[in-house]
């Protein structure tokens, strides 16, 4: 488990629940922490799992009927869902900036959720589309957390949208 807190207040939590991914947290953190400073998203939690094919297909299977592998799965969390162990992560920083910064308190922290990344999927499609692994590893972060926003491409104009603010982010990224 690694906890990631930003300047402004948002915090990546990632599970390395597959072995060797320990090279991949930092290419999630980075683009997790810069993409909600684009959005201007402060004091916000996520938690990403860095898993596996088989797990992967599991999650795919339960929640989307589809009994396959895939790159990203999203998990908004549930609205007034209790969560003590934000209260206990966030005390200790909190403290530290009452006296710097007014109107920060625990229960401001909103838990977008969880993203599932596949970290052997993921790299054995950066293999066949002959792009790095890390790229397309940003792309998923980015498009997993887009979906805890919010965002959805089950229709056509919800795509364009979805796809175009992938773009943007990609571009602010850089």
């Amino acid at each position: 488990t690694f906890l990631f807190s930003g300047a402004f207040m948002n915090t990546i939590s990632i599970y390395r629940v597959e072995p060797n991914t320990r090279p991949y947290t930092h290419v999630v953190k980075k683009t997790l922490m810069r993409s909600l400073r684009a959005l201007r998203r402060n004091n916000v939690a996520v938690d990403v799992y860095l898993i596996g094919n088989r797990a992967m297909r599991f999650l795919n299977k339960k929640y989307r009927g589809k009994d396959k592998a895939t790159n990203v799965l999203s998990f908004t969390e549930p609205k007034q869902f209790p969560h003590p162990e934000l209260k206990r992560r966030f005390t200790q920083t909190e403290r530290r900036l009452s006296q710097t910064k007014k109107g920060i308190r625990e229960r401001d922290v909103t838990c977008l959720g969880e993203v599932y990344l596949a970290i052997p999927y993921i790299k054995e499609e950066a293999h066949i589309r002959n792009t790095p692994c890390s790229l397309l590893l940003t792309l998923y972060s980015i498009h997993g957390l887009l979906h805890l926003l919010g965002y959805k491409h089950g229709t056509k104009s919800d795509r364009i949208q979805m796809e175009k603010r992938e773009k943007e982010m990609l571009n602010a990224l850089r």
